[in-house]
């Protein structure tokens, strides 16, 4: 079973029904956590993400939030892998909160980096960038990919 790491980004889409295919596959993928489909993570700063929505709104990001039960605390290694990142320009330091989803999924042993972030996570080149730095340390690979690149079509 693939093991899958969402950033925030995923539950404002799937919680804004005028997303068009965003919001439709941001639910299948979560339909498809609480079936049993994927071993899904979030981390605290998903939670601080979604705070610092309008109450109305993170009322409405938080119900979807309960499909994905397993939440990964932050630690040493990931502000230490985040700031990695950062120093070797992988991710930019205006956006650690977005080289913090990366490490959590680095330091956690994940598949995949789920995200609707295209400026800055999910991108060809970042990719590329992230792969040479897991090389490098003999790391295993992760993937940064959308919903629609996981979810399961039967």
């Amino acid at each position: 079973m693939r093991e899958i790491y969402l950033d925030s980004s995923v539950f404002g889409y799937a919680a804004n029904a005028r997303a068009g295919d965003k919001y439709a596959d941001a639910n299948v993928l979560l339909s498809q956590i609480a079936n049993g489909r994927f071993d899904a993570y979030i981390s605290e700063v998903v939670f601080e993400e979604i705070g610092r929505a309008p109450d109305w709104l993170a009322d409405t990001i938080m119900s979807k939030v309960e499909s994905v039960i397993s939440v990964l605390e932050v630690n040493d290694n990931v502000l230490n892998t985040a700031r990695e990142l950062t120093a070797e320009r992988i991710i930019l330091m205006t956006s650690f909160e977005d080289a913090m989803h990366l490490a959590f999924t680095i330091d956690n042993g994940l598949d995949t980096l789920i995200s609707y972030n295209f400026k800055h996570l999910v991108k060809l080149e970042v990719e590329i960038a992230v792969h040479k730095f897991l090389s490098n340390k003999d790391l295993p690979l992760v993937y940064l990919n959308t919903p629609a690149e996981v979810i399961i079509y039967e």
